[in-house]
């Protein structure tokens, strides 16, 4: 991982209209927003096709919407299968290079 922003994941959930939300995702943002790694994505997926979470949960980790803090790492080692074990950083948003806030009200100007 030569830069941090590489590990970071953007994610915005749409859900039609007309039935309640698969999850309470909005306890889950105020509880988490910028805090879980990527790899709870997966198993959330799982949960919203309606596996069994607990079973998911004990195989590929905790979904988005579990209570329990994240460490917030990434793999930074690719070669796994070359027998080396994966090396988990921590991500630190303090050292995050945000876009110019001109990329976005350049996007808000022209829908």
């Amino acid at each position: 991982l030569v830069e941090p922003e590489e590990a970071l994941v953007p994610l915005m959930v749409i859900e039609g209209s007309g039935h309640p939300p698969a999850l309470d995702w909005a306890s889950t943002v105020a509880t988490h927003r910028n805090g879980l790694s990527h790899y709870r994505i997966f198993p959330t997926l799982l949960a919203l096709m309606g596996y069994d979470s607990k079973a998911a949960t004990r195989v590929y980790g905790p979904p988005l919407n579990d209570p329990a803090p994240d460490p917030f790492t990434t793999n930074v080692v690719f070669n796994n299968y070359l027998g080396r074990k994966p090396a988990f950083r921590h991500i630190d948003l303090s050292s995050i290079v945000n876009p110019p806030s001109s990329d976005s009200a350049a996007l808000a100007a022209n829908p």
